[in-house]
């Protein structure tokens, strides 16, 4: 009977925090795209990689108690860009009247948002975050990174990058032609890149660690 009565409770509290779900995918044809540029407070993950493609695959899933009220925003704007080519804008945002919860902890129990984009090599990626992480691997024309509490960890990547953050760490495994430079002003740095090489990685933070190293 004890044994009963634990696996009711443990059912019980199971179905009282597991939160509803809902998956929101979208695609377009890269060919006219130089640039894929994120801006998003309500992410809390963003994981990027890149392949031999032709299309930008987008997949966001939600999780949470308000998980019906979030909204994916996309559109194309001319980018500043010799061949013409338009840089591709993604936000996030919530249904009309929709209270956001004000304290940081209650907002990410109540919804939890992770997005996952893949695109053709060789694209630049703009991301700006007060609260994501940003997972990324492979060859890019440059990745610029803004973020706040949220880390960047970069593996087997190759391309221009620029990233900065207040709290978070930089970890970057690099193509070995990358060169790089660290600065943070409270947290350990370490950079096992040369100071010059065919592509430039920037990494600047205020309370992260920063580690540059050689992809093996």
């Amino acid at each position: 009977m004890e044994y009963r009565n634990v696996a009711i409770l443990f059912a019980l509290f199971m179905s009282a925090t597991c939160f509803p779900q809902k998956q929101l995918e979208r695609s377009w044809d890269a060919a006219a795209i130089h640039t894929v540029a994120i801006e998003s407070d309500d992410l809390y993950t963003i994981k990027i990689s890149s392949e031999e493609r032709t299309n930008i695959q987008l997949s966001v899933s939600v999780e949470g108690e308000t998980y019906q009220h979030l909204l994916l925003k996309t559109s194309e704007v001319p980018d500043r860009v010799p061949n013409g080519k338009r840089l591709l804008q993604i936000e996030t945002g919530f249904t009309p009247f929709f209270q956001r919860a004000d304290d940081k902890l209650a907002a990410h129990k109540v919804l939890a948002v992770e997005m996952v984009l893949v695109v053709p090599e060789g694209i630049s990626v703009q991301i700006e975050s007060k609260s994501a992480s940003v997972h990324a691997s492979g060859k890019y024309g440059a990745i610029t990174a803004r973020l706040e509490t949220g880390r960047c960890v970069f593996s087997k990547f190759s391309g221009n990058a620029s990233l900065q953050t207040k709290q978070g760490d930089i970890e970057i495994a690099a193509h070995s032609a990358t060169a790089g430079s660290v600065s943070s002003i409270y947290g350990k740095v370490k950079n096992h890149l040369p100071d010059s090489g065919r592509y430039t990685i920037s990494a600047e933070s205020v309370w992260g660690n920063i580690s540059l190293t050689q992809t093996e």
